[in-house]
């Protein structure tokens, strides 16, 4: 619900999920799940690993979830829009 709640702003754009875990890549995996169930105009979740200085603050088992939009196609410069 809380994905959605910050997905829906954008709605209109594409828009990008990524889920971070440490330790626990099954519940990444059935995290990522749901939010594809949830929003299926998504495209599925990337999933990583996060470096041990963060999970060292935020602890063992986390999980978060991003938000972002998609970036556009390359301007002159090569940078995205």
């Amino acid at each position: 619900e809380v994905v959605a709640a910050e997905a829906a702003p954008l709605d209109g754009q594409a828009v990008r999920l990524a889920v971070h875990h440490f330790g626990n890549p099954a519940e990444a995996e059935s995290l990522a799940a749901r939010l594809a169930a949830a929003l299926p105009a998504c495209p599925p979740a990337q999933i990583s690993s996060l470096p041990a200085v963060l999970a060292a603050h935020a602890g063992l088992g986390v999980l978060a979830v991003i938000v972002g939009k998609r970036p556009g196609p390359a301007g002159p410069a090569g940078l995205s829009t």
